[in-house]
């Protein structure tokens, strides 16, 4: 704090002592563009005072934290939008697309990002492994969460589920997204369709794959195939689950079974599915029908597959034939199996026997039926009868032929 040495007067700011002394006890005139320093600003949940905005913004984020609401979070402090605005801003606009930004910084970190050539970025390397960012704090965020062991990096824990990360980002995240009253969040809202999401990013990735014209979109091309998209982040998919050495990979592995895989996304799924109980009243159901699943993407799917009306069904029409899909991954499928020249093909042999497939999902199967010990298999058994078999589609095929579909008891069944 600094003190005047003739009046009691204090503050946070050396340059407000200064304009303190000049003005009251020099008779200086007061600079219009001083004047804001002379202020006091208030709390308005206790008595805290300061000639300094940036200290009480910085005051209101702590300020009686213990008797708000666990569910509280920095959206929710209103002290922010009362002395924030943007009146009288300079805003700085790229000249390559609409984006706007209040700090010259800010804008040319976003030429960097999104429009500099690769060939002239300054790639920041991390010494660990070959992943690139174009900004050092990214390349900090990268090192401590992938690099960084748990009794290095402290763990950041979520006050109201066991949630829990190494970046404070994904903790605000989280309980924006998973803790905080719909009503108390800013919603980004989709100018053409009633569609709004909490994340900005999100709204961004909607509008790219919903809304804008094929024509206009960027393209990802992957350099060792003829696959393409339109979301960097796809083609890194792309690229980790095709064309990455499995030895580079790092595998997430369920600790309840053998399963493992290359997206910490699936192994979630994974878990959620097969070894996760849910009671009845917790499970998601169709509105339409008796079918209820785990998932979220589940029930979209099963919605889209058994109750779109077909009018209303976005096709996925193949080049060569007059084959079309509801979902993409099917038509990808039929160009596979049906268009894809035999020298160009994949095979997936088994290890036992000369059987050869073009889909790991039938050598899997395959392995199951044919090289499975009977007592290794977790069978599928009927409910109604004695009958028991090794795969879930032919149970649900078997309830539905043996027993009626009175009440469709088949749709109950997870669709993995």
């Amino acid at each position: 704090m600094y003190k005047c040495q003739y009046c009691s007067f204090e503050t946070d700011l050396k340059v407000g002592l200064d304009s303190h002394i000049n003005i009251i006890h020099e008779g200086r005139k007061i600079d219009d563009i001083l004047r804001h320093i002379l202020e006091c600003y208030k709390c308005k949940n206790c008595n805290f005072r300061t000639y300094s905005l940036l200290l009480l913004l910085k005051h209101a984020c702590s300020c009686d934290k213990e008797k708000r609401s666990p569910k509280y979070s920095a959206m929710e402090a209103d002290n922010w939008r009362e002395y924030t605005t943007t009146d009288g801003v300079r805003w700085f606009k790229c000249k390559h697309c609409p984006y706007e930004g209040k700090r010259k910084d800010c804008l040319r970190k976003h030429i960097i990002r999104k429009h500099a050539d690769p060939k002239d970025v300054r790639w920041f390397r991390c010494e660990q492994c070959p992943h690139r960012v174009k900004s050092k704090f990214e390349l900090k965020q990268h090192v401590r969460s992938v690099h960084t062991s748990v009794v290095v990096s402290k763990m950041l824990q979520c006050e109201l589920c066991p949630f829990k990360t190494k970046l404070s980002g994904y903790l605000k995240k989280h309980i924006a997204g998973m803790h905080v009253h719909p009503d108390k969040i800013k919603w980004f809202q989709c100018d053409q369709c009633p569609i709004k999401y909490k994340e900005r990013r999100n709204l961004k990735n909607h509008v790219l794959s919903k809304h804008t014209a094929p024509g206009n979109l960027e393209r990802f091309k992957c350099e060792r195939c003829a696959y393409e998209c339109a979301r960097k982040d796809h083609l890194q998919s792309h690229t980790l689950r095709m064309h990455k050495d499995p030895k580079e990979i790092k595998w997430f592995e369920c600790e309840h079974c053998p399963y493992r895989t290359k997206s910490k996304f699936d192994l979630k799924d994974h878990i959620i599915v097969m070894h996760t109980v849910f009671e009845d009243s917790e499970l998601l159901r169709c509105e339409l029908c008796p079918f209820k699943t785990k998932l979220k993407s589940y029930l979209q799917r099963h919605v889209l597959t058994m109750h779109r009306n077909p009018d209303e069904i976005k096709w996925f029409q193949c080049e060569q034939c007059s084959f079309k899909a509801k979902r993409k991954c099917n038509l990808k499928q039929h160009v596979f199996l049906s268009h894809t020249p035999y020298e160009d093909i994949k095979w997936f042999k088994c290890d036992c026997c000369s059987y050869k497939t073009k889909l790991k999902c039938n050598l899997k199967e395959h392995i199951l039926i044919r090289h499975t010990a009977p007592e290794n298999l977790d069978w599928f058994k009927c409910e109604q009868c004695s009958y028991e078999c090794k795969r879930k589609s032919d149970l649900k095929k078997h309830v539905n032929r043996k027993h009626g579909d009175d009440d469709l008891k088949w749709l109950q069944f997870e669709q993995l």
